[in-house]
């Protein structure tokens, strides 16, 4: 499977840049819906008419764990950023870029460090990483020395971690066993942290830091709550979801298992549905739609699984990424290609129309022409 990865992303690399066969415009309706799987894993990811996508780097180049993925990646400006992959029981490599993602350098983590969960840096110095569950890892020097340090009196284990824009640290400490997260903050880089808000969330939620409020999301709850822990609203979704974005504090976004990409202007109050998709519902193995990016409730891209293919292990779902503009009634699709969903394993908006995408082992620039 990695071979056939590998080989596939390896073609992206040259077919990319070519103007690629373009699926027709479609109606929102019917976006990405109906086609026919090609089931061929050396057909090239490529981009929807209006956008480019291109190959910037290979992020696991220099990898010693032989890792088939980029797990996470994270930019704090236009030159330096910060990625780990793990792999089965191999030890986790952490690995930096310092000239905008073109080359990545793998740096040591202590030998105590048996997985990376999480990573987000403030600045080009200083970050931190969820390790081992319960323990967190911490370097003032973009990752050059590390401080390992025990989270005492968890229940459960952490995952999620914010910065927020005064440079406050959140984490959230999820305990599976009663099905409940505890948001932590730190004002000291770590040093002490306070117990903010506790919920009962059924599963791990993911965390968006905005300016008004804390965001805690978890497929079929929208939890909102201020920076001193005072729950604002809790809203539950319509529909279970594959996917959620908060484009403002008013103005979110989610693609639903049963199909369907959802915006509200309103904070959850009421729901349109601006493009059809397909979900992840009662389909085995599958991993249903992923949202790239929306600019506002009525402009976005989207991964959209369109069929699967049989595969030795699993199904593997064969995708297109969509562009929706609910404005203009159009949504455009590139061509379908295999295992998307699964092979982009994060995103990061990197300006208007401009987004770095981590997949397979390669960064790459979906871009509006």
């Amino acid at each position: 499977m990695r071979n056939i990865l590998l080989l596939w992303v390896l073609l992206s690399l040259f077919s990319c840049r070519e103007e690629a066969d373009i699926a027709p415009t479609t109606s929102l309706a019917n976006c990405g819906q109906g086609l026919e799987t090609s089931c061929d894993p050396s057909t090239p990811l490529s981009a929807p008419a209006g956008y480019r996508l291109d190959t910037i780097g290979h992020v696991l180049k220099n990898s010693n764990a032989n890792s088939p993925f980029v797990n996470k990646f994270q930019f704090v400006n236009a030159q330096y950023g910060y990625a780990f992959a793990t792999v089965g029981l191999e030890k986790p490599e952490f690995f930096r870029t310092t000239d905008g993602g073109a080359s990545w350098g793998l740096v040591a983590t202590p030998t105590a460090v048996l997985d990376i969960n999480n990573l987000q840096f403030r600045d080009d110095n200083f970050g931190v990483l969820v390790v081992n569950s319960s323990q967190l890892l911490l370097t003032d020097d973009g990752g050059q020395n590390w401080r390992l340090q025990e989270m005492e009196g968890l229940q459960g284990q952490l995952n999620t971690l914010a910065f927020d824009a005064a440079g406050k640290l959140y984490l959230i400490d999820y305990d599976f066993r009663e099905g409940e997260s505890t948001l932590l903050k730190s004002g000291d880089d770590g040093a002490t942290w306070d117990r903010l808000f506790v919920a009962k969330t059924g599963r791990a939620p993911s965390l968006q830091v905005s300016s008004e409020a804390l965001t805690l999301y978890n497929r079929e709850k929208v939890i909102r709550v201020s920076a001193t822990g005072d729950l604002l609203s809790e809203v539950t979704l319509n529909v279970r979801a594959d996917d959620f974005q908060l484009i403002s504090e008013r103005e979110w976004v989610y693609l639903a298992i049963e199909g369907g990409v959802f915006v509200t202007r309103d904070a959850g109050q009421s729901w349109t549905k601006i493009a059809e998709s397909r979900g992840s519902d009662n389909i085995a193995d599958f991993s249903g739609g992923r949202i790239i990016g929306f600019e506002s409730a009525t402009k976005g891209l989207f991964v959209n699984p369109v069929g699967y293919c049989t595969e030795e292990e699993r199904a593997v779902e064969e995708c297109v990424i969509a562009s929706v503009d609910y404005t203009a009634r159009d949504c455009q699709i590139s061509g379908t290609a295999y295992g998307t969903n699964t092979a982009m394993r994060h995103r990061q908006n990197m300006g208007p129309g401009r987004w770095y995408l981590a997949v397979g082992e390669y960064l790459m620039v979906l871009k509006e022409e």
